[in-house]
């Protein structure tokens, strides 16, 4: 028996107006606050876990190539890895841009950006400062050659006809032996003479001398970049020595710096050492007495103790004290308190006007 389908018109839904009101209003609060309901600020991007780099010191450090305009963050090793150190991932990384890319958009290009935006929808700096690192391996001809510079950097012939190569490397942080970042003196960067044997900042050749086991550390700067497997600096832009640290010191002060004593009485005045740059040692402390003028019977000073042991980064106190007898000149003294620890001398001078009494 043939059946017959009879469609019955639907009727329109009704919507009352407080449900209408309330769905703007809920629609309104998704656009303008994504991330507290779970909803992806980008377009076909959904936001990953990215981990706290907090510790990360965007201190607009100066850049010591002069073709660079960019202001370096301080970072490590660790950090440009993110969560997968030792290992190397894109995902997580601060420097994650997407799902395949991470860092600068082009490891060739000539004036990179000084900043990009990560996964989490944050500007970070894609220029960085990696201090306290060791060159464990360092090529110059890596095999990546060419004889023209790039189409970002309008293409056509390298100067003279030349061929210029990647000269690449990889480096540690002090102290390990993992974790590495690859670096590279980028091809076209040599070409355009922004790196070089001629150019102080970022001299390909003489870094060749700074290869070590990790006895010998190095700043670098560059521009963070994620190569297929790798996180690199590339293009790298400068390096140097890592600057000798200051030699271990320490201080001398007074306080109070000025005693005015009557005649046959005292003052004291704490003399404080303060360690500097790790100095940890023992200080012998010694006084003088100089007058400004005619001085037949001056002060006396002493000093209790005359040693003060310093540990490292810490400080100690000594008691100066200035006695005067009935006898003694009035007018301008000046005790010197000189501390001497091996070859470093330092001293502190307190004012000691002798007055009679009223």
């Amino acid at each position: 028996m043939q059946r017959h389908r009879i469609d019955v018109p639907k009727r329109p839904a009704v919507v009352s107006p407080s449900l209408a009101i309330l769905a703007v209003a809920l629609v309104v609060l998704l656009l303008a606050f994504p991330s507290t309901f779970g909803v992806a600020s980008s377009p076909g991007r959904t936001a990953s876990p990215v981990p706290d780099q907090s510790s990360i010191v965007a201190s607009g450090l100066s850049s010591w190539n002069p073709n660079v305009t960019c202001s370096a963050d301080l970072v490590t090793v660790a950090q440009i890895l993110g969560p997968a150190y030792p290992a190397q991932a894109l995902a997580g990384s601060r420097y994650q841009v997407n799902a395949t890319d991470g860092g600068v958009p082009s490891k060739r290009a000539l004036h990179p950006p000084c900043t990009i935006t990560n996964l989490a929808g944050t500007v970070v700096s894609s220029f960085v400062q990696v201090n306290a690192v060791y060159l464990y391996d360092y090529l110059f001809a890596s095999g990546d050659c060419s004889k023209g510079f790039k189409a970002e950097n309008g293409g056509g012939p390298y100067p003279n006809g030349q061929t210029f190569c990647d000269n690449t490397g990889n480096i540690h942080a002090m102290g390990t032996t993992n974790g590495y970042i690859h670096i590279e003196f980028d091809q076209d960067w040599l070409a355009k003479g922004y790196c070089g044997g001629t150019v102080p900042s970022c001299n390909n050749v003489t870094i060749a001398k700074e290869v070590s086991a990790g006895t010998i550390s190095l700043d670098l700067q560059g521009f963070v970049f994620w190569d297929e497997n790798h996180w690199e600096l590339h293009p790298l832009s400068a390096w140097r020595l890592t600057p000798a640290p200051p030699p271990p010191d320490f201080a001398v002060s007074s306080n109070p710096g000025s005693l005015s004593i009557v005649v046959g009485s005292s003052g004291t005045s704490t003399i404080t050492l303060t360690s500097l740059n790790g100095f940890s040692g023992n200080v012998g402390l010694t006084a003088s007495v100089a007058c400004s003028g005619t001085c037949l019977f001056p002060p006396t000073a002493t000093l209790n103790p005359t040693a003060v042991t310093l540990a490292a980064d810490g400080s100690g106190t000594s008691t100066l004290t200035v006695s005067t007898a009935i006898l003694t000149t009035p007018g301008g003294y000046t005790v010197t308190v000189t501390a001497t620890s091996g070859s470093i001398t330092h001293a502190t001078a307190i004012s000691v006007p002798v007055r009679l009494p009223p």
